[in-house]
């Protein structure tokens, strides 16, 4: 269990997370939409999931509840272009563990990533 789910209907948003985070060592599976992406955490055991809150469909919001209800010490950073204070305080409370504005960097991205992962290790989830 030591992949990444990056969630995000922007393929190229998606594939530059992806390889900025593989570039840091770490296994990246990506999904193109919730629906998809819930279908992979009911298969795949993730270390983290990161997900863009305005999607078609299903959006960030719907997968941070899904992997919350099934895997509840995985940590779920949440990405959108369209944050506001009240989103984030949301998907706080909702369980997620970090919430980035659109559009970041990189190095932002990957220093959110490790600060997470270290946390769940810190408290004996992996």
């Amino acid at each position: 269990m030591n992949s990444i789910l990056v969630v995000d209907d922007e393929a190229g948003m998606r594939a530059a997370v992806q390889e900025a985070l593989q570039r840091k060592g770490y296994s990246v599976d990506v999904a193109e939409d919730g629906r998809e992406a819930i279908r992979k955490i009911g298969a795949t055991e993730y270390r983290m999931v990161i997900s863009d809150m305005q999607m078609p469909g299903l959006g960030g919001m719907d997968v941070l509840k899904e992997v919350k209800k099934t895997n509840p010490h995985v940590p779920v950073l949440l990405i959108t272009a369209f944050g506001t204070i009240g989103k984030a305080v949301e998907a706080v409370k909702e369980g997620a563990v970090d919430f980035i504005l659109k559009p970041f960097t990189l190095d932002v991205l990957e220093e959110t990533v490790e600060k997470a992962l270290k946390a769940e290790e810190a408290i004996g989830c992996f």
